[in-house]
């Protein structure tokens, strides 16, 4: 269920459309109003609004300026624009800008309804894109330390290697200032038969890590080897 917010400085409009429509139907469990922008810049830093549904044309600050601050400083909420048709230009101008959609006036019960329909289906669609992504950045996140691994063995020890550069330090969040660099190696005393040598290789380098601490990259190489 998603949370819309209506912003038309005409009271007659606004509290029709926010009566005619039945909003739970179409997936939507609440409805707030605001007549003008600068309400309804209130309302969205107090709740959690998912859509907001704005006449282009309002005083203090119009529909194309609100969405224009809504796509900066409130990215993960959608902009649907109601204009006239001889505002048509501008709400071609606020689709170029991120707005999800426009609805054209006038407007009745039955054509908002289906449009409000085609725009609940963006909300699901953008929805699921979302929970993706952040899928995606999970699933990076986990890891992480093994893609860090990866870039600092290729790096360190790879005779000529090239892929130091700072958007991908920037990308796996290491941070390492302008060299020269000590590199320290430590080798482990057992041999490659013990059948906990996994385990003691990952206690150690865990100790080595708690020792160094994060300014200092630690990773394993090939030969089993704890490079600081």
């Amino acid at each position: 269920m998603y949370k819309i917010l209506v912003v038309d400085d005409e009271d007659i409009i606004r509290k029709s459309i926010v009566k005619i429509i039945d909003w739970k139907s179409l997936g939507f469990s609440e409805v707030f109003d605001a007549e003008n922008g600068l309400d309804a810049l209130e309302i969205l830093k107090k709740e959690e609004i998912d859509l907001v549904l704005a006449d282009i044309k309002m005083p203090f600050m119009d529909g194309l300026e609100l969405s224009g601050i809504i796509k900066k400083d409130f990215p993960s909420v959608s902009v649907v624009i109601i204009s006239g048709h001889d505002e048509f230009h501008m709400a071609q101008q606020a689709i170029l800008h991120g707005v999800m959609d426009y609805i054209l006036k006038p407007i009745g019960d039955v054509s908002l309804t289906e449009k409000m329909v085609e725009v609940r289906e963006k909300l699901d669609k953008k929805k699921k894109e979302m929970q993706y992504i952040n899928k995606i950045k999970e699933q990076f996140h986990q890891n992480l330390p093994l893609l860090r691994e990866q870039f600092l063995n290729s790096l360190v020890c790879t005779p000529g290697s090239d892929v130091l550069s700072r958007s991908r330090l920037e990308f796996l969040q290491i941070s390492l200032n302008q060299g020269p660099f000590c590199v320290c190696i430590i080798e482990p005393d057992f041999g490659l038969e013990d059948e906990d040598s996994e385990l003691y290789l990952f206690a150690m380098k865990n100790i080595v890590i708690e020792s160094v601490g994060d300014n200092h990259p630690v990773f394993s190489d090939s030969l089993r080897r704890i490079a600081v």
